[in-house]
């Protein structure tokens, strides 16, 4: 079943692109209705953008979509819609038929009406490829459902086969109601699955807002450790300020030391010359009085 469709996607797939020249494709979230500029895929079949956050992607998904670049994509909103239309509609079909391909290509007409009423979307663009059993026409996103729920159909199949046969009379009734219900759930490892990806998807939440946490905690301590830079900074400014002046307050000194020794000098020698002059002075007097003593003893 797989080959086949393979071949007939390669014979008549549709690249699609993500704007046509006359087609506009708005850059707004379909589920927070705000601009995708980052973090973001395209949905193909839906014809919208969606972010990781919204379709509650972990790390690892997000890593596999930025690696991969894949040209059709579905977005989880757009599979699970169709997987609740597809449970809708497959819900009353009975037992007795083994293909389920050929009942959802006979229902398909009305899958395709319930996705369109849903959507209120009718510039999505639908990849048409021919049916193989009766020619009726199925989406993309319709063949992907149907490829990730065979798996689960023909595990259900191998455990109702392997399931060992007890006699009516020694069967208990509380194994009577779980085989009942076990019949009735039409994709029990689905919800498993789904159950899985929700606690996947909490841990996920969990982690990133840990993370956030210690992202606040380290701006909070580099913007303090930034002021405590321009407090020391403003503080070296003054230091260097300070020591500048004690320089200069030193070079002063220095000069008026020198100026001091000079004067002193200059004193000194004031002080030598001026005893000097007046010794001089008192031996002239002294001379001419004895000079005139002896004019005196000669008279």
């Amino acid at each position: 079943m797989k080959s086949k469709l393979e071949q007939a996607l390669q014979g008549k797939r549709v690249q699609p692109k993500y704007a046509d020249k006359d087609e506009k494709v708005s850059i707004q979230c379909f589920k927070c209705t705000k601009n995708c500029r980052t973090k973001s895929t395209f949905c193909n079949s839906g014809r919208h953008w969606v972010h990781y956050n919204c379709q509650r992607l972990s790390t690892k998904e997000i890593e596999l979509l930025e690696k991969e670049e894949l040209e059709d994509y579905t977005c989880r909103i757009c599979q699970d819609v169709n997987l609740k239309i597809l449970e809708k509609v497959l819900s009353p079909v009975k037992k007795g038929e083994n293909s389920k391909t050929s009942y959802h290509h006979n229902d398909v007409p009305a899958i395709t009406q319930e996705i369109s009423s849903s959507r209120n979307d009718d510039s999505t663009e639908k990849l048409i490829l021919s049916a193989i059993s009766g020619n009726s026409l199925t989406c993309h996103s319709c063949c992907n459902t149907i490829e990730r729920l065979e798996p689960t159909q023909d595990e259900n199949e191998q455990i109702d086969t392997s399931q060992t046969f007890i006699k009516e009379k020694d069967k208990p009734e509380k194994w009577e109601k779980t085989t009942q219900r076990t019949n009735l759930d039409p994709f029990p490892t689905h919800e498993q699955s789904t159950s899985e990806r929700i606690e996947q998807d909490e841990v996920a939440i969990v982690k990133l807002r840990e993370i956030r946490e210690r992202e606040l905690k380290l701006r909070k301590a580099e913007e303090h450790l930034k002021m405590k830079e321009k407090i020391f900074k403003e503080e070296q400014s003054k230091i260097v300020l300070l020591e500048t002046r004690c320089q200069y307050l030193e070079s002063k000194n220095c000069e008026l030391e020198s100026l001091v020794n000079t004067m002193k000098r200059r004193l000194d020698m004031n002080i030598t010359t001026n005893t000097t002059i007046s010794g001089s002075r008192e031996i002239g007097k002294i001379s001419k009085e004895n000079a005139q003593a002896t004019d005196v003893t000669t008279n």
